[in-house]
């Protein structure tokens, strides 16, 4: 703002997470093989919770005939009987997990892939 012009210069220094830490003295909390790692198990679980996970909460014919054949390999390999004829509750959990889980994935991919 005019009335302060600093002002934009300390928000350039400072995290926006943690705001008492400038962003250039806040330690590496991750080493680079652990933020690869959990970089991936983030990302690699975004189409899992979509094109798996979320069968058992949406109807299939919504879903692309490879994932719906996957799904299908997927209960008749590992007999998952909860994949397979989902409870109430278990359709309730995964809608939790669509509406929770799986925006904080993306949250994560670009925390993790943006960080220096």
């Amino acid at each position: 703002s005019n009335k302060y012009p600093e002002y934009k210069e300390y928000q350039k220094r400072v995290s926006r997470l943690v705001p008492w830490i400038p962003s250039e003295e806040r330690p590496a909390v991750l080493g680079p093989v652990a933020r690869a790692a959990y970089l991936l198990y983030f990302a690699s679980h975004i189409p899992i919770t979509l094109l798996i996970d979320a069968q058992a909460a949406i109807d299939h014919r919504y879903f692309p005939e490879p994932a719906q054949a996957l799904l299908d390999w997927h209960i008749r390999v590992n007999g998952d009987f909860l994949m397979g004829a989902p409870p109430l509750w278990f359709r309730s959990v995964v809608w939790g997990e669509i509406c929770l889980q799986l925006p904080f994935f993306f949250v994560a991919v670009k925390a993790l892939y943006d960080r220096d």
